[in-house]
């Protein structure tokens, strides 16, 4: 069920979520709050809000080979550049797919697909990352099946995984 907070909260401990799926209008999906080290992958972000937040004094996060879609910001890290890493993500129809407030280096987010999306730091859209930018064609979006469709240029352009696709969803 939705909720008026977050669907889950991470708060001095460590956690490790994998292939989950959230939907809805979550005003945050995973909060990673004070001492919190978070392992997030391969998981779905659908309208929330905030996907991930990442607290000022959370402590060692990443987002890896996840699907942001259609939610305000996918990633927020309000904490110190160090805290946050991530690479072969899907942000699509996010306002920002990640917004930081403090420097964060273009190599610690690693590569990202963006589609009506932007990766901002300290207001600014990011410079030095790596971005595919193509629209990505998804098998059945209306029925929450984000796999991409074969054939398009976000296909086989995983830096931690050689073949494999950015997102959360093989095809």
């Amino acid at each position: 069920p939705e909720s008026t907070i977050r669907a889950v909260s991470c708060d001095r401990s460590t956690m490790r979520f994998e292939a989950n799926a959230f939907l809805g209008t979550w005003p945050i999906g995973i909060a990673a709050d004070r001492g919190c080290s978070a392992e997030i992958s391969r998981s779905l972000f659908f309208n929330n809000d905030i996907g991930v937040n990442v607290a000022a004094d959370a402590g060692r996060v990443t987002v890896r080979r996840s699907t942001f879609v259609r939610g305000n910001t996918g990633v927020k890290s309000s904490g110190k550049s160090s805290s946050l890493e991530g690479g072969d993500n899907l942000f699509y129809e996010t306002t920002a797919g990640i917004s930081a407030t403090s420097d964060l280096a273009g190599r610690a987010l690693g590569r990202n697909a963006v589609w009506k999306s932007r990766i901002m730091v300290q207001g600014r859209n990011a410079g030095g990352v790596d971005l595919v930018r193509t629209q990505p064609r998804f098998q059945a979006a209306e029925s929450y099946d984000f796999r991409l469709a074969p054939g398009q240029s976000q296909l086989a352009t995983s830096e931690l995984e050689p073949g494999a696709e950015l997102g959360a969803f093989q095809f």
